[in-house]
């Protein structure tokens, strides 16, 4: 059963890494890093690395790769996220953002998750930010950490 799991865990992450790899070159790229913790029965912690594209308008699709432990048993888990941007050309300051989108773990249970929720952001037309997270996918799904953007057009304050 966990061949199953991995084969799909494996097949999301490149799908969602050639998404973002084919759309980066049209509008801005983005790289981070994020600490997530689901509340649940058996808590889940981990970190892990993300990579995002940003359209010309207001969305960012993520796809990030977490490692960590739930129950005591190491546990991996794919995402991939679409992000809907209140105020995308903002430098400095905070941005906030609607999200959605699957998680997939592998490990301490192998199985799927829809996810829903709200960010955060520092600095959303910036080179960099801090992002929060708070929401649903799996438990209570809390999630911090640091983006580094290339954008492609830089616009207004």
């Amino acid at each position: 059963m966990i061949r199953a799991s991995w084969r799909s865990l494996v097949a999301a992450v490149a799908l969602g890494v050639g998404l973002v790899r084919s759309a980066a070159a049209q509008k801005g790229a983005e790289l981070g890093f994020q600490l997530t913790s689901l509340l649940r029965d058996e808590p889940y912690y981990g970190a892990g690395l993300s990579a995002a594209h940003r359209t010309a308008g207001r969305v960012r699709i993520v796809v990030g790769v977490l490692y960590g432990v739930a129950d005591e048993t190491p546990t991996v888990r794919a995402e991939l996220v679409g992000h809907f941007m209140a105020s995308p050309t903002r430098r400095g300051g905070v941005g906030i953002y609607a999200l959605g989108g699957a998680g997939v773990e592998a490990g301490w249970r192998d199985q799927g998750y829809l996810i829903l929720g709200l960010g955060m952001e520092t600095n959303p037309a910036g080179g960099s930010g801090f992002h929060l997270e708070a929401g649903v996918g799996g438990g209570v799904r809390l999630s911090a950490g640091w983006r580094t953007r290339w954008l492609g057009t830089r616009r207004g304050p």
